[in-house]
């Protein structure tokens, strides 16, 4: 991860407008323990970034579960959970069970990064207890393709169609 790209995304909020207190830019890694500390270094293109990578290599940042988040922050609303972050959705999710009970968020979960993503994502998320409606999305980049898998809460005690109707 360059050691610059806190500054394009200050420069990026700042030149569209976004005002002090609409964003909050924290140097955190999602996983499913708060306290580790980790290397994040740049990935294999552009812009990409990586914790699993090589050496010491990179900025060293903790990491924090969304529940501790959620609760350090005091937030009291998420509609959206999207993440896209190198691999480590599923430590992420894990450490997001609290929180995606409490709000029910829609989810956007990038499925592409290790080749079992499509079937522990579904399943880290169904952890949570709440029934989802699931979808796909393909989505084509400058340099290739990204799957996300989008999730819908379904209503309280609305029971999920059956497979095959």
């Amino acid at each position: 991860m360059s050691r610059g790209w806190i500054g394009w995304l200050l420069h990026n909020l700042e030149r569209n407008g976004v005002q002090d207190g609409e964003v909050v830019v924290n140097q955190f890694a999602l996983s499913d323990q708060t306290g580790q500390e980790i290397t994040v270094a740049d990935g294999a293109t552009q812009g990409s970034t990586s914790m699993f990578g090589q050496g010491g290599d990179g900025v060293k940042v903790q990491t924090v579960t969304l529940d501790d988040y959620v609760v350090l922050m005091g937030m009291e609303r998420l509609d959206l959970l999207k993440m896209d972050i190198e691999g480590a959705e599923v430590q992420a999710l894990q450490g997001a069970q609290h929180t995606i009970r409490h709000f029910r968020p829609r989810l956007a979960i990038c499925i592409y990064h290790r080749w079992d993503d499509v079937f522990k994502v579904p399943r880290a998320i169904l952890s949570t207890g709440v029934d989802y409606r699931f979808g796909f999305k393909w989505v084509q980049l400058k340099d290739g393709w990204e799957a996300i898998l989008l999730a819908e809460p379904l209503p309280v005690g609305t029971a999920p169609a059956p497979v095959g109707r």
